[in-house]
């Protein structure tokens, strides 16, 4: 029987501990358990300084910089092996190179850097974005861990969910989805696999563990795969089908998929009708065509960032067209391109000699908007990575950049076929016998390619072929049944990470300027010296002051009195920067600069000037407003100070300045006094100090706490709405006889008093459950103990409310089998 009984009270001795640890988990994270909010109060505030902020390394002063050693930290060192081999090409040695700006939300595909050696500054431009709008590194890639979905996305532009075979995507709060299903000849196919398989990048090795896949049936396989600020759904072909091809996405939502592009391996478009809006329909023949190379890619995208490269080109069809027809003529392919694909592509046709059918161009928007709008640029290079290259019929053609006219920053367009124009952005293109398939192709930029480059925005580059195209020279034609006789293969952005198109520009930035402004918070011994940045040149500034009792010209700024140092360069356009100054002379005339420096140089404002106060005034409008354990006071600064100094006492007011007890040494307006005894009067008396002088005379006020009253002990209401067991709010018994006194003895305890009344709860249902059944017997015991635990779940939420059911019904299985025996 004592094992029994032993067993029980064990029993409930558990159960009170799951029930409460909640409680007191909450308590320690909110630090502590006792019921006051500690105060602090300050016995001085220090003048105000400015913003901290993440800055770069500072630029050494140098004598001699032929014999200087360039000590680059790690993390501000070139990384980036095209970015290494671009510099050099430029004639810079990228162990001077330092990292100024890293990659951030406003710019999130550029990096600013500078040549330590020459001055220069330089802007790397990717296509892809390397941080979301948060500031975070982008993680291309696919996890579990979210409720409701079988993957979602890691930080990204967005932030997208696979449930089954659909997929949802949100961007600045706004949804798309699609959910597509697969038709050949008319019948659904199936997946074998309702939920996808994670697999590593097929195309990339740069990205692990980024696509999900889908086998149908062995007809095709559906990948969805997700890069920086993309995502790209694909339908792979592996082999002919044997029927129509109908994907039918499902779309709905605020954005819509960009899709109605299909290529073989070789990146040749292939026809696709859209129709709905919805529906991409490849015919039967297509899979059948012999100029084809299999595997073939029906591509769906959703992207969400600025910049964009895709194909342009002209399908003739029949009647097929003479070449300088088939140069002339209207687009009738573009868009985004979701894998390879060839920069220029024609062949001759079956039926007709010396007619074409296809030629192909390309575009690529670099965002160069982190350039300074002032900034002088001094070179460029632009860089593709080749994929595969090949002329069957002795033709020799080259690549070169162009200009064009498009004015859509929305995304490559058909149209934009006739918009690449024939000048030139390079003086060196790369013939075909030079091009490489395994790294990148470089193009030098020329003067008309430099003043191209946008300061504000997206700078747009064609791909042109130049003997042939450019320069509306006819190809050998291979006569009836050829394949494609000329392919420059170029990876385009959805190739992703290390393959991206780049383009690095440097420049001289233009010369800072910085104007002055009127002196502030003068006092007898101290003021602020003020100043604003109109222009930064395109990098941070370092900034520092010249101030003194006589005039200096520009050219004497370092003859000022006091002269500060460099500070870090921190500062940037449309910011303030200013100076605390301190031990000067009363009623005393000063003169004041500040000047601005960046890479290219510095500039100096116009002088300003103040007057010191001649005397202290003390504070006017000296009021309290007396609460139960504060008093909040306030007063007008009195004219010529820095300070008020409040000093209190209970007895009377203070008359000196070392009279009572220290209040605050205040630089604002108000201040409030506490923790103070409720009833008590207090006298103050407050006094103008500037440096080390201090007002003769004092300004005094009075004010008596008012007497405690049982709100005084009314906590917050709780803030999550979880139930009584998450966030005890004892007030709701307020009306039960001994209210006060168990507070009382809570707060003697240091014991918050939601607690103890969470404790005095479940000691009461625990009580009714234990009397029901030893009174009632064993069987309306248990009934018991499964209503009260119930009945905490409705009262007290979770977690502790399951705690207390498995607890109670342990409970009232014990008596059931106590009683039994």
């Amino acid at each position: 029987m004592k094992m029994k009984i032993l067993y029980s009270l064990f029993l409930v001795a558990i159960i009170c501990f799951c029930a409460v640890i909640p409680v007191f988990a909450q308590d320690l994270k909110e630090g502590g358990l006792g019921n006051a909010t500690p105060v602090i109060t300050p016995e001085s505030t220090p003048a105000p300084t400015p913003r901290p902020r993440v800055t770069p390394v500072l630029v050494p002063t140098i004598t001699s910089i032929n014999d200087v050693k360039f000590d680059i930290p790690w993390d501000k060192q070139v990384k980036d092996e095209v970015v290494v081999t671009q510099l050099a090409k430029m004639g810079i040695d990228a162990t001077t190179v330092l990292l100024v700006e890293d990659y951030t939300p406003a710019h999130p595909t550029s990096q600013t850097y500078l040549d330590l050696k020459t001055g220069q500054s330089i802007l790397t431009i990717d296509s892809l974005p390397h941080v979301n709008l948060s500031g975070e590194p982008i993680m291309a890639g696919w996890t579990h861990f979210t409720y409701g979905a079988d993957w979602t996305t890691w930080a990204n532009l967005f932030t997208a969910e696979v449930v089954g075979t659909g997929i949802s995507i949100t961007k600045d709060g706004q949804r798309c989805w699609w959910n597509p299903e697969l038709y050949l000849d008319g019948k659904r196919i199936q997946p074998i696999k309702t939920k996808a398989t994670l697999i590593d990048d097929s195309y990339n090795p740069n990205y692990r563990g980024n696509t999900l896949t889908w086998d149908y049936q062995g007809i095709c396989t559906r990948e969805l795969r997700v890069i920086e600020g993309a995502i790209y759904e694909k339908w792979i072909f592996s082999s002919d089908p044997q029927g129509q091809v109908i994907i039918k996405h499902r779309q709905g939502g605020a954005h819509q998929l960009n899709f109605g592009f299909m290529s073989d391996a070789n990146g040749m478009s292939l026809p696709v009708e859209v129709q709905q809006n919805d529906w991409e329909i490849v015919e039967a023949s297509t899979f059948v065509d012999p100029n084809i190379t299999y595997p073939l890619y029906l591509g769906a995208s959703a992207t969400y960032y600025v910049t964009h490269n895709g194909v342009v080109g002209k399908d003739s069809t029949t009647p097929y067209l003479t070449w300088a027809d088939l140069i002339a003529a209207a687009g009738t392919i573009g868009g985004e391109f979701t894998g390879t694909s060839g920069a220029v592509i024609s062949w001759g046709t079956s039926t007709t000699a010396n007619h074409y059918v296809y030629l192909y161009r390309s575009l690529f928007f670099f965002d160069t908007s982190g350039l300074d709008d002032g900034a002088t640029i001094t070179g460029a290079t632009m860089s593709l990575y080749g994929a595969y290259g090949w002329d069957e019929l002795g033709n020799t053609p080259s690549l070169n950049i162009y200009s064009t006219t498009s004015l859509s920053d929305g995304g490559v367009d058909k149209t934009d076929y006739n918009k690449i124009t024939s000048t030139a952005w390079s003086a060196t293109p790369v013939t075909l016998a030079a091009w490489s398939t395994s790294g990148y192709n470089n193009w030098v930029l020329n003067a008309a390619g430099l003043a191209g480059i946008s300061k504000t925005g997206l700078t747009k580059i064609g791909v042109r072929e130049s003997v042939y195209d450019v320069g509306a020279v006819q190809p050998l034609w291979a006569g009836p049944g050829s394949p494609w006789t000329t392919v420059f293969g170029i990876y385009f952005l959805a190739q992703g990470a290390g393959f991206q198109p780049k383009l690095v520009v440097t420049y001289t930035p233009a010369l800072p300027v910085i104007v002055g402004k009127e002196a502030s918070s003068i006092t007898m011994n101290s003021a602020r010296l003020n100043g604003q940045i109109s222009e930064d040149g395109g990098e941070p500034c370092q900034i520092r002051w010249g101030y003194g009792n006589t005039t200096k010209t520009v050219g004497n700024f370092n003859l000022y009195d006091t002269v500060t140092a460099w500070g870090e360069a921190e500062w940037e356009t449309g910011e303030n920067p200013y100076l605390d100054v301190s031990g000067l002379v009363a009623s005393t005339l000063y003169y004041f600069r500040v000047q601005i420096k960046n890479a290219t140089g510095n500039a100096t404002s116009v002088e300003f000037t103040f007057t010191t106060s001649d005397s202290l005034f003390v504070p006017t409008d000296f009021v309290a407003i007396p609460s139960a354990t504060s008093i909040l006071l306030s007063f007008t600064k009195g004219s010529g100070a820095m300070y008020t100094i409040i000093r209190y006492s209970y007895l009377s007011y203070p008359l000196l300045i070392t009279d009572g007890d220290l209040a605050g040494n205040i630089t604002e307006s108000s201040f409030t006094h506490s923790p103070l005894d409720s009833g008590k009067t207090v006298y103050y008396s407050a006094w103008a100090q500037s440096g080390n002088i201090t007002s003769t005379t004092y300004a005094s006020t009075l004010a008596t706490t008012l007497f405690a009253t049982t709100a005084d002990f009314t906590e917050d209401a709780p803030v999550m709405p979880a139930g009584f067991s998450q966030e005890p709010d004892y007030t709701a018994f307020a009306g039960l006889p001994g209210y006060g006194g168990l507070n009382s003895l809570s707060d003697t305890m240091g014991l918050p008093r939601g607690t103890t009344w969470l404790i005095v709860e479940f000691a009461v249902m625990l009580g009714l459950a234990v009397a029901v059944g030893l009174i009632a017997g064993a069987s309306m015991g248990l009934v018991a103990s499964i209503g009260v635990g119930v009945a905490f779940v409705i009262m007290g939420g979770m977690p502790s409310g399951f705690l207390m059911i498995l607890g109670l019904f342990a409970l009232g299985y014990g008596i059931f089998k106590w009683r039994s025996a």
